[in-house]
This record gives structure tokens, sequence and C-alpha cells, in this order.
């Protein structure tokens, strides 16, 4: 991981080093895989026959901490390149759901401690629908699994020169690939390892970024994956 010299952000070196801590967590429902195709609309059957099906799949986390952030961003495609759109059923009250990308999201509080069933994530390319397995969430109050991460403190600026006055880090991870909503701060460069605990089972994406005692921010680190079962 090396900071820049003139920019807020630099390119990012480090690598994350990761170990699992988990134990099994009681958590109901399902998900994961597309489900069967209908059409939405009449339609020829010259229509159907030319037109193929959008495809969705994705496997949602099943349990979430509450005060951390849920993430699920299913994968669609649709063989012709046609425009997609989402839609869900039974989102909970605490999420925030994107048309556009079907992007469900959102951090529930102390008082949404409870079991979210039957959700349900469809895609649509305006004549077929095609609807992901439906899952379930449950927020809970606490969770057994731990992530260790570890890192390779940065020595050197973008351009070579020595970093003498590192100060931190920050450390971002989500529960989808590119989205990493919770943070944890750490102002202290001697620290090179980090435990991320009370976590449901599931699969975590992280990265970090390293700062200077002038607040400039490297970019990124390599993302780093873990899975707890």
């Amino acid at each position: 991981m090396k900071l820049g010299t003139t920019t807020p952000k630099g390119a990012a070196s480090v690598c994350l080093l990761i170990s699992v801590s988990a134990f099994a967590l009681s958590a109901c429902g399902g998900g994961g895989g597309g489900g069967s195709s209908t059409p939405t609309g009449a339609g020829s059957p010259q229509q159907r026959g030319l037109d193929l099906p959008p495809t969705i799949s994705g496997t949602p986390l099943n349990a979430i901490v509450y005060g951390r952030t849920y993430t699920f961003v299913p994968t669609a495609t649709d063989p012709e390149g046609d425009a997609v759109s989402f839609t869900i059923v039974n989102k909970p009250a605490w999420a925030t759901f994107d048309t556009t990308t079907g992007t469900l999201q959102g951090t529930p509080g102390a008082a949404d401690v409870g079991h979210y069933p039957n959700i349900g994530i469809s895609v649509t390319d305006g004549l077929y629908a095609v609807a992901l397995t439906s899952f379930s969430v449950d927020v809970v109050s606490t969770a057994p699994g731990s992530i260790v991460v570890s890192w390779d403190p940065p020595t050197l600026r973008e351009n070579g020169s020595p970093l003498t006055n590192l100060a931190g880090y920050k450390l971002h991870w989500g529960t989808a690939l590119g989205h990493y909503p919770n943070l944890a701060s750490i102002p202290n460069a001697g620290i090179a390892t980090y435990v991320i605990d009370e976590l449901p089972p599931g699969t975590y994406y992280l990265v970090a970024t390293a700062y200077d005692a002038a607040g400039m921010e490297s970019g990124f680190s390599n993302v780093a994956t873990a899975t707890i079962m």
C-alpha cells in the first residue's frame, strides 16, 4: 500500500492476509440460483421464440448483526443485451432496493432484530421475468464468527520516497464484491492486525487503505475474501 504525494488517492499495493474463526450459527432460509422464467406480457409466439429470457443468480447472506450494513447484489444478464430492471417482494423495512441494479442494502437497528422471510427478487427484460429463489434474512444481536485481517505496513510513497509519517489505516468490508459499507478506523501505524468479530456465516469482501499524519489516503488494497461457515 503506497501513499501519493500530491493527490488524496494513490495506487495501492498492500496484500491483505486473513484467517477465519467461525462456529455454526442457526439461520433460517436459503437462496441463490435462478428460477423459472415466465412472459411478463402477451407477446406473439414469434417474439417469444426469438427473445430468450434473462438470467439471475446470487447467494444472499442469510443473517446480519444489527448495526452493520447488509448488501446483496444479484448477477443478471440478458442474452440479447436488452436493458433489464428488477423488482422485489417482502422487502425488509430497514432496507432499500435499487430497481436498476437489484441491490438490496440496509443497516438494521436493535429494534429490527427478527426473521424476514420469503424475500423475492426478479429481473425482467420487458417480456420475460425470472425470479431468484426466495430467501430469508435474520437480523441477530450477536454472532460467533470472526475474521483476522493482517497486512504489511507501507514504507514508501508512490514516488519512491520514504513514508515517515504513517498515521493509521481504514478497513472496509461488505457482503457483496465492490460494496464495502462497513468501516473500522485504526489510528495507529504500529498495528498490522485487526479482528472483525460478531459475523454470521457467509462470504465477506475486505479492502484497506493507509493514511498519513496530513490525512493523505491511499487507494484501496487488493480485495481479500473470507468465508465463514
